[in-house]
């Protein structure tokens, strides 16, 4: 979803069966009650920092959900805002908001990581055009990209820029010397260092 939405109304995306991965804009406040209900193939939601309310049985039913991801301060949460749903979920682990409470009060089924797991956990993935060069990010944010041959054709990648609201920090391997003018254009505050190596190197900085 894009562009400037303060809430997700009540039941909009209610039963939508074959809804993908939500990345909702960073304007959300609200999300309404049984907002995402019943989205059975709904593999992964992030949570944008600026949510403040997440209502009843806002993602009941959706039992295919693999991943959650909190980017802010703990929300409120309804008790059965997850009802039926045993994803790992994901939140900043040094704010002070996500006290062990916090993270019981939603009453669901929600398996939180720490630190350590979310820097472990892949939550996509892929590869150019031949398999030479390989991709993934991790819920700790980090876009890591791989090559055997030095090079990565990374022009225009739609695959990773569905999440580039997620990627907090991007590291290219030693090996590769090049990476497409456009790979990471969605993605704000992008800089490229070359080392004496002629490795290129990213970072990637969000401002809220």
């Amino acid at each position: 979803l894009r562009g400037q939405l303060p809430a997700i109304e009540d039941g909009v995306f209610a039963d939508c069966k074959k809804m993908g991965s939500l990345i909702l804009p960073k304007s959300v406040q609200t999300i309404g009650a049984e907002a995402f209900r019943g989205c059975e193939k709904l593999p992964f939601a992030d949570i944008p920092s600026g949510v403040t309310g997440i209502g009843s049985k806002a993602f009941s039913g959706c039992s295919g959900l693999g991943m959650v991801s909190f980017r802010g301060n703990a929300p409120e949460i309804a008790p059965d805002a997850f009802e039926g749903v045993s994803a790992p979920a994901l939140y900043p682990v040094g704010d002070a908001t996500w006290t062990a409470q916090a993270r019981a009060n939603y009453g669901g089924t929600l398996k939180w990581l720490d630190s350590d797991q979310q820097a472990k956990t892949v939550i996509a993935s892929g590869h150019d055009l031949g398999n030479v060069a390989q991709w993934k990010i991790t819920a700790d944010g980090t876009l890591t990209i791989t090559s055997r041959s030095g090079n990565f054709n990374a022009d225009n990648r739609e695959d990773w820029k569905a999440y580039s609201d997620i990627v907090t920090r991007i590291v290219v391997s030693d090996g590769i010397y090049k990476v497409g003018t456009s790979a990471f254009s969605n993605m704000d505050y992008v800089t490229i260092e070359e080392t004496e190596r002629g490795s290129v190197h990213a970072t990637c900085v969000h401002h809220d």
